[in-house]
């Protein structure tokens, strides 16, 4: 059986109404004629386009003969992509569900977990393009091939190379840590699978708490890690050690003993998200794993997240689901500053047309005012030559009036010398001499 990685856990009552719901959907759609269906319910307004596609995503699987289904859509929906658990299957059963998902899924890393190394033998036999991690007990891409598919195919094809990378720098930084060399095949499942799935790993083994110096001379790398997995058998205390609310200052061999002694009673060593992984390694009382367990599940620190024994696969997985939501926390982010982007650039446009309409509307004031200024213009030149010729016409009928005045006065004048002496322009000898007469 195909391991999955998590399953979603509801009350009796909504599973009891959704179980029915699940199966009517799954063969409503599972063959062509409910695909047509669907999208005629779609077309008609009867089903929306988004539970539409999130029906498809929900039921989308490929089954490979009778023994297994492979959730081709899990990466889409959970961010890690299935994968193939060997432990008790046949090889035959591993290869072909190896194959079909590299068919089906040529975007996700396809990979094996928990597979013994003579069945690697016969595995890679048929698939000889895998690589077989013997410590890790993973067959899957070499890191290697990982990074060259990386720079040519997107994990979300509706994603660039530069974002993907952008990604990987904001939040893709992992530290391993492990107690003891016995927890090494548990701590490299966790490592190599975060590998595979592009993360930057630091690897950081044999520093339990029984040498705690170890770990504290390499505090500098925990400070830029964006998740911690800690790794540990016997009393499981590494990560209560480890975990921490704030970063804590970093010790190098110069500081005393007692500054040492104070950070570790600050609280731990990181600020990141610690994974706790406990392993079967040590004597009688651990009871295979269950001692750390206990010990993990009851740290007193907070904030530390523990998965099942010996479960480095699945600490792998948390970590990629803390890089998924931060992604998916940057993707709303950037959803809502572009809504805002798009709120800013619909109101400069309808600012530009508010702008463009106050510009026409001045113009045709502008145009309107001139023109009635022209036409006043036009009606006081026209009212003042009216006037004008008005007075030139009544200053013609003043002159004639006087000329005709001035003739009557000449015609009705006496002709006598008292009016020829003052008509004459020079005085003669005979008014001078009767002037002195008199």
């Amino acid at each position: 059986m195909v391991m999955k990685v998590g399953q979603v856990r509801a009350g009796a009552m909504s599973m009891a109404v959704a179980a029915p719901m699940r199966r009517a959907l799954a063969r409503s759609w599972s063959t062509s004629s409910g695909t047509l269906e669907l999208l005629q319910q779609v077309a008609s307004g009867q089903v929306t386009p988004e539970a539409a596609a999130a029906q498809c995503r929900l039921f989308e699987y490929e089954s490979v003969d009778v023994f297994a289904k492979i959730d081709t859509r899990r990466w889409a929906r959970t961010g890690f992509p299935e994968v193939v658990y060997a432990e008790g299957k046949t090889t035959e059963q591993v290869v072909a569900i190896l194959r079909l998902m590299q068919q089906k899924q040529p975007e996700a890393t396809v990979m094996a977990t928990r597979v013994t190394t003579a069945a690697a033998e016969e595995i890679l036999s048929h698939v000889p393009e895998f690589t077989y991690h013997e410590q890790a007990r993973i067959i899957g891409p070499s890191v290697d091939q990982v990074e060259r598919v990386d720079s040519q195919v997107s994990i979300d094809a509706c994603r660039s190379l530069a974002v993907k990378r952008m990604l990987k720098l904001i939040f893709g930084r992992v530290s391993v840590l492990c107690a003891g060399t016995s927890d090494l095949p548990v701590a490299e499942e966790a490592a190599l699978t975060l590998e595979l799935a592009g993360f930057e790993v630091t690897r950081l083994y044999d520093v339990g708490v029984a040498g705690i110096h170890r770990l504290l001379r390499n505090q500098h790398v925990l400070a830029k890690s964006d998740v911690v997995i800690a790794v540990a058998g016997m009393d499981g205390a590494l990560p209560g050690v480890v975990v921490s609310g704030y970063r804590a200052v970093v010790i190098t061999p110069t500081l005393i003993k007692a500054l040492t002694i104070i950070s570790l009673y600050q609280g731990g060593l990181t600020a990141a998200p610690v994974i706790a992984v406990p392993t079967s390694v040590g004597y009688g009382a651990a009871f295979g794993g269950l001692a750390p367990l206990l010990t993990m599940l009851n740290a007193c620190s907070p904030g530390v997240g523990v998965v099942n024994i010996d479960n480095g696969f699945g600490a792998a997985v948390l970590a990629e689901l803390e890089k998924w939501r931060r992604q998916l926390i940057m993707e709303v982010e950037d959803y809502h500053s572009n809504e805002q982007l798009k709120r800013i650039a619909e109101f400069g446009r309808v600012n530009a047309a508010l702008l463009e309409e106050a510009k026409a509307h001045v113009r045709s004031v502008e145009l309107q005012l001139r023109q009635q200024l022209e036409l006043e213009v036009a009606r006081i030149r026209q009212s003042a030559q009216e006037q004008l010729r008005a007075m030139q016409r009544e200053n013609e009928l003043l002159r004639a009036q006087l000329v005709a005045m001035r003739a009557a006065a000449e015609d009705t004048q006496p002709d006598s010398p008292m009016m020829s002496v003052c008509d004459s322009d020079e005085p003669s000898a005979t008014t001078e001499s009767g002037v002195e007469d008199v």
